[in-house]
């Protein structure tokens, strides 16, 4: 769980890192979208998973299913890409992640 000010370091160092390939046709959707996944992914879940469980247990939860909750983030930021859906993008991305959480959930 990153604080605010660790969460915004971070993606400015991870897209100025990312920056040289985002100049390659291709590859930059590939490295958009699993960057932004790996970033906006961990940040909806939390803020799902904390309703639910106390601070330890979500933060478990959310390692074991590292790739389901990037995934689901790279969704999200998907839908950040295309007009007038990205209007409504927070709210269609928190709620795949109550869905994700609550199968994930279930599986424990």
């Amino acid at each position: 769980m990153w604080p605010l000010r660790g969460l915004l370091g971070l993606t400015i160092i991870l897209n100025l890192m990312a920056l040289p390939f985002y100049l390659v046709p291709g590859l930059n959707l590939v490295v958009y979208y699993v960057l932004n996944g790996y970033l906006l992914g961990p940040e909806y879940f939390e803020v799902v998973a904390l309703r639910r469980l106390d601070e330890k247990s979500a933060l478990a939860l959310r390692r074991k299913y590292r790739a389901k909750v990037t995934f689901a983030g790279a969704g999200t930021a998907l839908l950040l890409t295309i007009p007038f859906i990205n209007m409504v993008a927070a709210v269609l991305g928190t709620a795949a992640m109550v869905h994700l959480f609550q199968s994930l959930n279930k599986k424990q």
